[in-house]
Parts: C-alpha cells; sequence; structure tokens
C-alpha cells in the first residue's frame, strides 16, 4: 500500500491507498482501533487487493496523522473522514472499521447514510462488554510510557498478553508504525493519552442504539470470539450483543472469525475475515 498525506482545512491526514486497476470492483474505506493505526490492515489489504482498492486512515490523534490537543468527539472524527472521501473524489464507498473504527463506521452510515454503500464492523457493536475500560487497559498502558529503544518498545510489545505469542513482519510494521522515536533513542508512543481517553470517553458515552436505528446500508458485523488476553479472559465482544446489534440493524449479516479483538487483523484469522468480507461486498 502507497503512503500519503492529504491537507484539509482542519487537519492533514495520513492514509494508506492500495490503489486501483481494471480489475478493482469496489473501493473499502478503513477505519482502525481506539490507539491503532491504518498499518493494522495491510494484512487485510495483502489478501484483497487487486479486486478491491482498499484505503485506510490514520485518525486524528494516531500513526502520522496531526494530533490536535483535542477535538476527538465521534463527529470530528467523522467529519476527517468524510472530507478525506471528498478530497478523493469518493461520493460513496464500502466503509469498515475495527473497534473504535467500527463504532465511527455506526456513525458514519447513520449521519452520512447517503456516503456509506456498506458497512462492515468488525468486532465493533452498540454495546460492548461491561468491563472493556478493564479489558484494553493493558493496550491503553503503554500510552505515555518511555522505552529506553525501539528493540526495547518491540519486545514489550511482542510480550503482550493479547497477542497470544503471535508475532511476524505484520506486527512489527504494525507497532513500528506507532512508534516515535526520539533524538536520544528512547521511544515513545504516537498516540498520547489524554487525546485517547477524551475519544474512549465520547464514544462510550454515545446513544449507539438511537444510531444503529437511522444506518439503511446492508451491514456485515464480524465477532471474534477467543478471550482477549489471558486463556481465562472473556471476549471484548459477547455474542449476545453483537447478535443484539446485528438485529438493531435494517440488514445485518453476523458472522464469527478466528482470533480475538486484536489477531483477528492478522495472520491466519484474517484469512476468514477477508473470506467474509468478499462474500459480503459480492453479494446482491
Amino acid at each position: 500500500m502507497q503512503s500519503a498525506f492529504i491537507n484539509l482545512p482542519a487537519i492533514r491526514l495520513h492514509y494508506l491507498d492500495s490503489g486501483s486497476t481494471e480489475a478493482t470492483r469496489s473501493t473499502l474505506l478503513l477505519l482502525h482501533g481506539l490507539t491503532a493505526n491504518a498499518r493494522i490492515f495491510e494484512p487485510l489489504a495483502d489478501l484483497l487487493a487487486p479486486d478491491y482498492r482498499v484505503i485506510a486512515v490514520d485518525l486524528r490523534g494516531r500513526g502520522l496523522s496531526d494530533k490536535p490537543s483535542t477535538g476527538y468527539s465521534m463527529a470530528e472524527h467523522a467529519a476527517d473522514v468524510i472530507g478525506l472521501m471528498d478530497a478523493l473524489g469518493l461520493e460513496r464507498c464500502i466503509v469498515g472499521g475495527h473497534s473504535f473504527g467500527g463504532l465511527l463506521t455506526i456513525f458514519l452510515a447513520a449521519e452520512y447514510g447517503e456516503r456509506v454503500e456498506r458497512a462492515i464492523l468488525l468486532d465493533a457493536a452498540g454495546k460492548l462488554h461491561p468491563e472493556v475500560r478493564r479489558l484494553i487497559q493493558p493496550s491503553l498502558d503503554r500510552l505515555g510510557k518511555v522505552f529506553p529503544s525501539l528493540d526495547d518498545y518491540l519486545s514489550a510489545m511482542r510480550s503482550m498478553a493479547y497477542l497470544c505469542g503471535t508475532w511476524d513482519d505484520a506486527y512489527e510494521a504494525y507497532f513500528r508504525a506507532e512508534a516515535l522515536v526520539h533524538e536520544d533513542g528512547t521511544v515513545t508512543t504516537r498516540p498520547q493519552a489524554a487525546n485517547m481517553a477524551e475519544a474512549v470517553n465520547n464514544a462510550l458515552g454515545e446513544d449507539w442504539y438511537s444510531r444503529l436505528t437511522k444506518v439503511q446500508a446492508p451491514a456485515l458485523l464480524l465477532r471474534a470470539p477467543e478471550g482477549y488476553g489471558t486463556p481465562s479472559a472473556p471476549p471484548v465482544l459477547l455474542e449476545a450483543d453483537a447478535r443484539e446489534t446485528a438485529s438493531a440493524l435494517a440488514y445485518c449479516r453476523y458472522e464469527e472469525v478466528p482470533g480475538n479483538h486484536a489477531t483477528m487483523m492478522f495472520q491466519p484469522a484474517v484469512q476468514s475475515v477477508a473470506g467474509a468480507l468478499r462474500r459480503f461486498i459480492d453479494s446482491e
């Protein structure tokens, strides 16, 4: 995927673009999770190209996009995405998101329905696990920490319990994309703890079910059923909550894929994600 920047009136965004070819059938605009970055979608894009054009954006405050000190409401995130679509000449496209990006997809499909051809929710729903803050805390804890070196940072990420011992080049590229290496060699994360706290508080404060009832685009909800962390940890998205969201949407196909909230986006589980997306996108 090619790396590019676009200057909007309020913010400069970074995005990855697989480009289009004569074989391209649809354009997918993908939105990452709370503290993630666009590189999380590279394994998926590798499986979907060249049949589909895949665009993955670094949301404000993440990756290489601008990081304003405030402005992390769902409405502000959505305005950025619509601005990116306008700048790229995308009147309508398939919008999909993982975790926080899935909630943003719901917001976009509800409030900008004319721009969303289909909606894809990757382990995201109108209601998450009641202890979701505790479940995602290990991921948030890395924000603001100072690591002695890039190697130390990558080693710490590799040992995260929610990765369940998995690691490959795609994981490393993803975590390198969020590492900010300072002149003295120390490393911090690009996402800032205060900005992400504002984002999660705004997201959890939304009335998601009122938004779900406004969504008219066909939707796909994929749930990762495995525990997020230790073997005894629950999944981030419970089956009952996922099915409740699917039922609240005008049309939604529900499926489960291997992996947990994080590992579903990487090999080997991402092959199942790609297969489900192909079946959904190509269906009538």
